[in-house]
């Protein structure tokens, strides 16, 4: 996994996807968190997702669960555009049992289609708070 500390005190922390892997070429290597959950919004533009063995194409806006302990990789084209949204263990498990599911524990992705603007104005607002 990434050596840096946890960066803030909240159990939320966001970024933006192209001034994150500006700074590394477009391609986040493959590693694992231990202790935490990562949403990856892709607003628009195109990657590759790898979680785990599951490789998958995004062309559309899209939503990616990184489950905490997966290896995952990602390669952006230029034009990309979202956010990556790491949620640290003790909130994932707090919303788990609130909401009484264990989405967060499976790596999927979802197409997002007609409902990308819900899940811009969430990011966006997130994003302006932490």
């Amino acid at each position: 996994g990434e050596t840096t500390a946890w960066p803030t005190p909240d159990l939320i922390h966001c970024e933006s996807i192209p001034e994150r892997s500006r700074m590394h070429d477009w391609e986040i290597k493959p590693h694992r968190h231990g202790d935490l959950v990562q949403l990856l919004y892709v607003q628009s533009g195109k990657a590759m997702l790898k979680v785990e063995d599951r490789v998958r194409k995004v062309e559309t806006a899209s939503l990616q669960v990184v489950p905490a302990l997966s290896v995952h990789t990602f390669r952006f084209a230029e034009d990309i555009q979202g956010h990556i949204l790491s949620l640290a263990k003790p909130l994932v498990e707090q919303l788990e049992t609130t909401l009484d599911s264990s989405a967060m524990r499976t790596a999927r992705c979802y197409e997002l289609g007609a409902d990308s603007h819900y899940v811009d104005t969430l990011f966006s607002a997130i994003a302006r708070e932490y």
